[in-house]
């Protein structure tokens, strides 16, 4: 099937349900949050997260923050085999490092990885509060529609996400009654499909979000679980920044 940008789909019809892609789309953004993604600057997750395929990994306590679509960083407080591991992964602008257990290591920034990061972050679903089709045009995500289906009986419109720009490939499934999505299945070439379930969604503030998802890949199934969500709050200085990095905006010497 041809695909066109999203702009270029607003006559785009599905022959089952007569609904066109523009209208699925804007029923989800609206419910989804409508103009509060607009207005959103900082985004703070507390969340725990268990691995249903080795009993004895979890993760109490964590945390996730995102400043708009231009960083994350995710701080995981994870037991596995009683030992106690700290992880902290962030991308910014500013750089991409990791730290396990206060060793931090880094990676040098080239071409568009910092993009591509922060795109495999928000397609995984995990923490991500925009959604795929949230300015999908402006991203580069080209968006079909593929039909209809169900899901465990529930109605659902199917939608084909492809980025010319990476290896990746979605097809996400949006209920038909009020355009939630309630799974995802993401394809990366070399990769086996990793499907993603949304469930026990809340409002906060607006925003209509799963507060659990579930991920099913060739490492097993892991739930990860939110505690809150705090939207638009003051994030600490300097928390993208690598450990012993300048923080950003302060003065040179001199000036």
């Amino acid at each position: 099937m041809k695909t066109y940008l999203l702009a270029a789909l607003l006559l785009f019809h599905c022959p089952l349900t007569g609904q066109t892609l523009d209208s699925i789309l804007a029923q989800h953004l609206t419910t989804r949050g409508g103009a509060v993604l607009e207005q959103l600057k900082t985004v703070e997750i507390s969340f725990n997260m268990n691995s249903r395929s080795q009993p004895g990994l979890k993760a109490q306590g964590c945390k996730l923050y995102r400043e708009r679509r231009e960083a994350f960083r995710a701080e995981i407080n994870s037991t596995m085999l009683g030992m106690d591991i700290k992880t902290i992964d962030c991308t910014s602008p500013r750089g991409i490092w990791m730290s396990f257990n206060k060793m931090t290591k880094e990676e040098k920034i080239e071409g568009d990885k910092v993009n591509r990061r922060i795109r495999m972050f928000e397609v995984s679903g995990v923490g991500d509060v925009y959604g795929l089709f949230y300015d999908a045009a402006n991203r580069g995500f080209l968006v079909t529609l593929s039909g209809t289906d169900t899901i465990k009986g529930t109605p659902v419109y199917a939608l084909q996400v492809n980025i010319p720009a990476d290896t990746l490939s979605m097809v996400s499934y949006l209920r038909q009654s009020d355009g939630v999505e309630l799974q995802r299945t993401i394809i990366e070439e070399g990769r086996p499909p990793m499907q993603v379930y949304f469930s026990d969604f809340r409002q906060v503030e607006g925003l209509l979000i799963p507060f659990s998802t579930e991920t099913h890949n060739n490492a097993g199934i892991t739930v990860y679980e939110y505690k809150d969500v705090l939207l638009n709050k003051a994030l600490p200085a300097g928390l993208f920044d690598k450990p012993g990095q300048e923080p950003a905006n302060t003065p040179k010497k001199g000036q």
